[in-house]
């Protein structure tokens, strides 16, 4: 694309320097009139290098070929009608390629804002992780999160305030999806399971869990990358949330049915396992 604008530039100050010639006696003095385009051209579509390399070609086509004395070389003749145009021609490079950059920027930030919808399009269909199968839940919303930031796997890993464990969730894994380690070192884990993988990840932290999630093999890196990667993590995190509170409070659960049960009569007790037999 850079070649293709040099080219450009040397390309408009050719034509306009034989367009001149040809015209010469109708527009002079005005010759420096079809020089201006040559400038603007590269300045737009290819920046303020090419448009600086056209202004120069355009003062030295301009010296030599057509501001007498004509061909002889003299740098200084008509020296004001030249340092004129370098001006003009200068600033017009700089303003036209100042536009450029800014219809550039403008379409990067449309091609971001067009990802960061689409990721929150995502986000807003995340699949619900309380059922009863746990293992399965997760292995699904792995995928789902893979797939939203546009990587074949991901792995997550957390710790909870009130245990004393690193679990860590792989979706690669068809069975035993959740691994229970030491507290720390989790870089080391996901780095052993992933070899020399180019990584990519975001950390989390909830109400009652903090922990980090890593994914692999993106397939092409958007440039709203860091975001997409960061809001998925934060999804992960309050999924992973709920699972805790719902085991939380199916273990309390549990825990006051022991305790009534505890609080019965061996008669009660009795009925109560004759009605599940």
């Amino acid at each position: 694309m850079r070649i293709r604008a040099y080219g450009l530039a040397i390309a408009s100050v050719a034509v306009a320097t034989a367009i001149t010639a040809l015209i010469y006696r109708g527009i002079q003095p005005s010759v420096g009139l079809l020089f201006f385009p040559a400038v603007v051209l590269p300045a737009i579509y290819g920046g303020y290098g090419p448009a600086l390399l056209s202004t120069v070609l355009s003062t030295l086509a301009l010296a030599y070929f057509l501001i007498p004395p004509i061909y002889p070389f003299i740098p200084f003749a008509d020296a004001i009608r030249l340092a004129a145009f370098v001006v003009i021609a200068v600033s017009t490079a700089w303003l036209s390629a100042g536009r450029r950059r800014a219809e550039e920027a403008r379409r990067r930030s449309l091609v971001e804002l067009e990802g960061a919808l689409a990721t929150l399009r995502k986000v807003s269909e995340w699949p619900d992780v309380i059922g009863t199968d746990t293992s399965a839940s997760l292995s699904r919303m792995l995928a789902y999160a893979a797939s939203v930031v546009g990587a074949k796997h991901a792995v997550v890993g957390w710790e909870s305030d009130d245990e004393p464990w690193l679990y860590v969730a792989d979706g690669r894994q068809a069975r035993d999806i959740v691994t229970k380690h030491a507290p720390g070192g989790l870089q080391t884990l996901v780095a052993e399971r992933y070899g020399t993988r180019e990584l990519v990840s975001a950390a989390f932290q909830t109400e009652h869990l903090t922990g980090r999630v890593f994914f692999a093999d993106i397939e092409a890196e958007a440039p709203d990358l860091t975001v997409a990667v960061e809001l998925v993590a934060h999804e992960v995190g309050n999924s992973l949330d709920q699972l805790s509170v719902a085991e939380r409070l199916r273990q309390l659960a549990v825990r006051e049915d022991i305790r009534k049960h505890l609080g019965m009569s061996a008669d009660d007790r009795k009925r109560i396992g004759q009605l599940y037999h």
